[in-house]
């Protein structure tokens, strides 16, 4: 039996992965974000539509104060739709922030799902089921990381979409 266990036993560090529900455990989500995120570091965002609508059932009350110095010192690389980002746009808070469109023959994000890779995690909040999870693995997070700059390259840039 333990040359079974050994043989079967995992290899390094396994992922974390945490699973949460309801407006609350989404709040979760966004806190780990705020208090992981450090000063300075990057993150990447493809924004869904449609969160901001419910921004307070789902943003934690302390948000804007653990993320002070945060946004102004850290750059966002976020992909959306045309619609989330001129909403956003008009309401720019993060001039840090830089976006990206999907053009819209190739618009994946009518499903309402955002996913956010910062400090060797990746996040994905389903706000139609109002359920979302965190993978903790710095591997993982740099393979996100590495597609979602691929894609990244290839979109044009949030002024040069056209309507």
């Amino acid at each position: 039996m333990p040359d079974l266990m050994r043989m079967y036993a995992p290899k390094g560090k396994q992922p974390v992965i945490k699973f949460f529900e309801g407006p609350g455990g989404i709040a979760m989500v966004f806190q780990d974000f705020a208090t992981s995120l450090k000063p300075g570091s990057p993150y990447y965002r493809y924004s869904s539509r449609g969160w901001n609508d419910r921004k307070s059932m789902y943003v934690p009350k302390n948000y804007a104060a653990l993320m002070k110095g945060k946004y102004e010192n850290s750059k966002g690389y976020i992909i959306s739709n045309k619609n989330v980002a001129d909403a956003r746009q008009k309401n720019v808070l993060h001039p840090n922030q830089y976006w990206k469109v999907i053009p819209k023959a190739l618009d994946p994000f009518g499903y309402n799902i955002t996913q956010r890779i910062y400090e060797g995690k990746v996040s994905f909040i389903d706000y139609n089921s109002n359920s979302a999870f965190i993978i903790e693995n710095k591997k993982f997070a740099e393979f996100q990381k590495s597609i979602f700059m691929l894609f990244w390259d290839r979109l044009p840039n949030f002024e040069d979409e056209e309507d």
